[in-house]
């Protein structure tokens, strides 16, 4: 069965500030670290991490391209924004029904 870690940050920090990572999402890639660190023990493989941050309203092309390329580069995580959560929210209640 496969985990899933969810990080959530406020809808009013970016995840980049136009080519760096923010300070904000800094701190959640620094909490999902911790987490891989404890889960690092368990026995199941199957653990996805998820950090929600800002809204993909507000972000410049350059810092959408930039969460394009850091989540491309990921086996494991996923940055996604409070606007994606919205847009995906029945796709997600109907995931989140078929796993319980």
């Amino acid at each position: 069965m496969e985990k899933i870690y969810v990080e959530i940050e406020p809808s009013f920090y970016k995840p980049f500030e136009n080519q760096r990572i923010s300070s904000r999402l800094q701190g959640a890639l620094n909490q999902i670290s911790d987490w891989k660190r404890i889960n690092s023990n368990m026995t199941s493989k199957s653990i996805r991490y998820i950090i929600v941050i800002g809204l993909n309203l507000r972000l410049k092309k350059e810092e959408q391209d930039n969460l394009d390329q850091f989540n491309k580069a990921q086996s494991d995580l996923e940055v996604v924004t409070w606007d994606w959560i919205l847009e995906n929210i029945k796709h997600l209640k109907e995931e989140l029904k078929k796993r319980l």
